[in-house]
């Protein structure tokens, strides 16, 4: 009768955090961020209303985790197509997974500012990747950021940065150990002399090097279905519960 009961509180206790770290990872949503000359626009993931007075335009795109947009923006005329993935579609709360796809062409000389942000990844140690291609008819400066305080927009530490004319070519291997929550923020700063078209896919990917690292909680519901009777004979200890998310991992009884 106690293992009986010891077990339903432990699956009681898993689901507990579970919808918690859920609940959590709902509210950090990608921000695309777009500034041309004087002006400069917002896309929230999952906003398809927006606020033209904030200068807030709606996501394109229905699917949680992937920002789009379509606009002129700036004095040139500049006209821009851009897709950014990010959790809950690409990658996970522990494992970054951006891929960024941008077209942007101009009818004369225009600048284009394209950041992209996401908060509440975690991770004590991370082994990063960034790569990807293109073509530019003018010069692009592609940044990838880290803020450990967890930051929209945050450029606070440097992780890969290349300059690009003509040719768009990626290949970048680093390794970080930010803390946690923290987020990403990248930047594509796209230059322009007259009528010329830029277009890139990049891709950013973070993943924990720890061995044994906690599992982050959206993987759990993952789990639960594969352990299914296994499940009597794992207890689940929470471990810390954080800003971002809930941890948890298992020990044998």
């Amino acid at each position: 009768m106690t293992t009986r009961l010891f077990q339903l509180l432990s699956i009681m206790t898993l689901v507990m955090v579970i919808s918690l770290g859920q609940a959590m990872d709902v509210f950090a949503d990608g921000k695309i961020r777009l500034t041309s000359g004087n002006n400069t626009v917002t896309i929230t993931d999952q906003d398809f209303i927006g606020n033209v007075t904030a200068d807030e335009r709606p996501d394109a795109n229905n699917v949680n985790g992937i920002v789009q947009t379509n606009q002129q923006l700036g004095n040139m005329d500049l006209v821009l197509t851009a897709t950014s993935f990010t959790k809950l579609n690409s990658g996970t709360v522990s494992m970054v997974m951006f891929d960024h796809d941008i077209v942007a062409a101009s009818s004369g000389a225009s600048d284009l500012l394209y950041e992209f942000t996401d908060t509440g990844f975690i991770g004590e140690a991370l082994s990063c990747k960034n790569f990807g291609g293109g073509t530019t008819g003018g010069t692009v400066n592609y940044t990838v950021y880290i803020d450990s305080n967890n930051q929209e927009f945050a450029q606070t530490q440097k992780l890969f940065e290349s300059n690009h004319a003509g040719l768009i070519s990626i290949d970048l291997v680093g390794f970080i150990t930010p803390g946690s929550p923290f987020s990403v923020t990248v930047v594509s700063d796209i230059q322009h002399q007259g009528a010329v078209t830029t277009s890139h896919d990049i891709v950013v990917e973070c993943t924990s090097t720890v061995a044994g690292e906690l599992l982050p909680i959206n993987t759990q519901s993952l789990m639960l279905g594969a352990l299914g009777m296994s499940l009597t004979w794992l207890v689940p200890v929470v471990a810390s519960i954080g800003g971002a998310a809930a941890y948890i991992t298992y020990r044998k009884i």
